[in-house]
């Protein structure tokens, strides 16, 4: 999935200035926690942790938002999409984290800075297998600027191994 995202980025006609997301960033976030104490940690982990069957979304859109930010995004939120993104938000409201209020609107960031960039016309339509989810730790700065904290296997699939 990574090499096709990598793809669908490098189809765009960049202008000068504009920042291409690097491979090792590309992601769709479901949900944003932002700041906790480190002494949380095992209990996020542990909290985050939901039953879902695998499934497979499409990411068939592209798109230049506000502030030049380019994505790849979907026409419509896919069920099992949906329910993992409301499952996930119910896990952390929870633990008494916060979650995002407004509409869930599943996208993956390709460039930055993007205000002149030219989108694929026609997008290569992309089938995204969903068959786990990460917590993952931002530290912006740092030569790798997400570090997986957990991975949580679909739970279909742990009977199949």
């Amino acid at each position: 999935m990574r090499r096709a995202l990598v793809r669908q980025r490098d189809a765009w006609s960049a202008a000068a200035g504009t920042r291409l997301m690097r491979p090792d960033t590309l992601h769709l976030t479901l949900h944003y926690i932002g700041h906790v104490p480190r002494g949380r940690l095992a209990e996020i982990r542990h909290g985050l942790k939901t039953p879902f069957s695998p499934f497979a979304f499409g990411l068939e859109r592209t798109d230049l938002w506000r502030h030049g930010i380019a994505v790849l995004a979907t026409d419509a939120v896919a069920p099992g999409l949906a329910a993992l993104h409301a499952a996930l938000g119910k896990r952390l409201a929870d633990l008494g984290l916060p979650t995002d209020s407004a509409d869930f609107h599943p996208h993956v960031t390709l460039a930055r800075r993007a205000g002149r960039l030219v989108p694929a016309i026609p997008p290569l339509p992309l089938r995204w297998q969903v068959r786990d989810y990460v917590l993952v730790e931002s530290r912006p700065g740092q030569e790798s600027p997400y570090t997986v904290l957990e991975r949580y296997p679909a739970t279909a699939l742990a009977s199949d191994t």
